[in-house]
C-alpha cells in the first residue's frame, strides 16, 4: 500500500510539471490504479523534434486480406486502400487470436505471457506502466474510444475518453458517432495521442442498406453479404475520421484479430478468430508517418512493435520493452534492424495456457499444451496450412530449431 501511494504521488507529480492539473482536464481521483513496474518520469525533450498527433485506428475482426489494396476481389475499402497508398505497410504483422489479448499487449508494451491477458474472460488486467502513462510523461494527452475491456481508462493511464459506456466499452462509438473523438482532436492544444476502436466490423452485421447495395452484383450468400457491408461501413467511418486530421497526423492502422466469415468459400471457418491459423492471428498493418514514403516491408512485425513506434515517434522511454521501433531503418541516424528472424505469441482460455506459437521466416510451429497434435507449416509452400509438415522426418531439423527457439522465447 505504501508503494502504491508513493507511485501515485509521483505520477500526479509529474502531471502537474507537465502541464497543470486544471489545463489537462486529468481528474486525479480517477487514477484509482498505478503501475507496479517503475514510477512514471518526466522526459526531457528535444525542442528541435517535431511533436506528431498520433492517431491508432483498430478494426474489431477484420481478415488481414479483406481490403482491395490486399488484392481482395469484392471488398470494398477506398478510404483504407488510400490510406494504404501512402503508408509504410506490414503485410505480415501478427496479433493475438482475439480482440482483449491483442488490446492488453498494445496498452503495456508486452506479450501474452508477460501481462497474463490470453482470452477474453479472466481478471481485468493488472497494475502496469501503459502506453498512455508513459505518453503523459512527454506532455501528450491521451483518449481513448470504443471497445475497452479494462476498466475505466483513466485506471491505465488515459488523461480524457469517451464515457465506456458498458464492460467491453462504448458500442456507439463508430456506429452511432465519432463526436466525442473529433472534438478532442480539435479542442487540444497539446500533443495528443488517440485510440479508436470502434466494434467495428464485429457483429451484429447490420450496415446501412447503401452499403450492403454497393455489392449488388457479386454473388454472394447472405452471411457474407452482411460482413462485406460492414467491413465498407467501417471504412466510410475511418474516412469520415481521416479527414478531420491533418497531413502532420502519425496514423496507425490494425485489426486486433482476424476474421472469416462462414459461408464464403476462402478458407474453413474454424481457422479464423480465436485459432492460431493465420486467418485468426495476422493483419495488415499500415503506418502513415509524414516524414516516410509509402513502401511494403515483408518483415515479420506485431502488437507490441506498435506500442514501440508510437512511443518512439512521442519521444517517449519504452526501454525495457520487447518491442522495437518499425521506423528505425528509414532514420538516417539509427542502423538498420534488417528483418526479424522470429516472432513468438501464447493463446488460452480463462487463463489457461492451450497453445504457443513462433513463426521464424516461412516455418511456423504451434506447440499445443497436453496433445499430441503439434502443428509445422510451411507458409510459403502452403500459406492456408492445409498440410502439418510435422509428420515429415526430412523437417526433423527444422522442428527442433524451432522448437528451441520457441523455448527461448518463453523464457524472455
Amino acid at each position: 500500500m505504501i508503494l502504491r501511494v508513493v507511485k501515485t504521488a509521483l505520477k500526479i507529480a509529474s502531471l502537474i510539471v507537465l502541464f497543470g492539473l486544471g489545463a489537462c482536464g486529468v481528474d486525479t481521483d480517477s487514477r484509482v490504479a498505478v503501475p507496479t513496474d517503475t514510477a512514471s518520469t518526466v522526459v526531457e525533450q528535444d525542442d528541435q523534434q517535431p511533436r506528431y498527433n498520433i492517431l491508432l485506428i483498430l478494426a474489431d475482426d477484420l481478415g488481414y486480406d479483406h481490403y482491395g489494396f490486399a488484392g481482395h476481389p469484392v471488398v470494398k475499402t477506398p478510404s483504407i486502400d488510400a490510406l494504404s497508398n501512402r503508408s509504410v505497410r506490414f503485410p505480415a504483422a501478427y496479433v493475438s487470436s482475439v480482440c482483449r489479448p491483442t488490446f492488453a499487449t498494445l496498452l503495456t508494451g508486452l506479450p501474452e505471457h508477460r501481462h497474463g491477458t490470453t482470452y477474453i474472460g479472466g481478471p481485468q488486467l493488472g497494475d502496469f506502466l501503459t502506453i498512455a502513462d508513459r505518453l503523459t510523461t512527454v506532455g501528450y494527452r491521451s483518449f481513448q474510444a470504443g471497445k475497452f475491456w479494462e476498466g475505466p481508462q483513466a485506471r491505465h493511464g488515459f488523461t480524457d475518453s469517451a464515457p465506456l459506456g458498458g464492460p467491453t466499452g462504448n458500442k456507439k462509438i463508430g456506429r452511432v458517432t465519432i463526436e466525442p473523438v473529433v472534438r478532442f482532436m480539435h479542442d487540444t492544444s497539446a500533443p495528443w495521442f488517440v485510440w479508436f476502436s470502434p466494434h467495428m466490423p464485429h457483429s451484429p452485421h447490420n450496415a446501412p442498406d447503401r452499403h450492403k447495395a454497393s455489392y449488388g452484383d457479386a454473388e454472394l450468400d447472405d452471411a457474407t453479404l452482411d460482413y462485406f457491408a460492414m467491413i465498407s461501413w467501417f471504412d466510410e467511418v475511418v474516412g469520415e475520421l481521416l479527414r478531420e486530421v491533418d497531413e502532420d497526423t502519425v496514423i496507425l492502422y490494425m485489426a486486433d484479430n482476424g476474421f472469416v466469415q462462414s459461408g464464403w468459400p476462402e478458407v474453413p471457418e474454424e481457422k479464423s478468430k480465436g485459432s492460431s491459423y493465420e486467418r485468426g492471428i495476422r493483419t495488415q498493418l499500415l503506418i502513415y508517418h509524414p516524414e516516410y514514403e509509402a513502401v511494403v516491408r515483408t518483415e515479420l512485425s506485431q502488437a507490441v512493435d506498435v506500442t514501440a513506434t508510437i512511443l518512439a515517434i512521442a519521444g517517449a522511454d519504452y526501454s525495457g520493452l520487447p518491442g522495437r521501433d518499425l521506423l528505425v531503418p528509414y532514420s538516417a541516424e539509427e542502423p538498420a534492424f534488417g528483418s526479424r528472424s522470429s516472432i513468438f505469441a501464447t493463446d488460452g482460455r480463462d487463463s489457461v495456457l492451450e497453445e504457443r506459437w513462433i513463426r521464424v521466416g516461412d516455418w511456423k510451429l504451434v506447440d499445443i499444451e497436453n496433445s499430441d497434435s503439434d502443428r509445422l507449416h510451411n507458409l510459403s509452400l502452403d500459406p492456408d496450412e492445409k498440410s502439418n509438415y510435422i509428420v515429415r522426418p526430412e523437417h526433423a531439423s527444422i522442428l527442433a530449431q524451432l522448437r528451441l527457439e520457441l523455448e527461448k522465447k518463453w523464457r524472455e
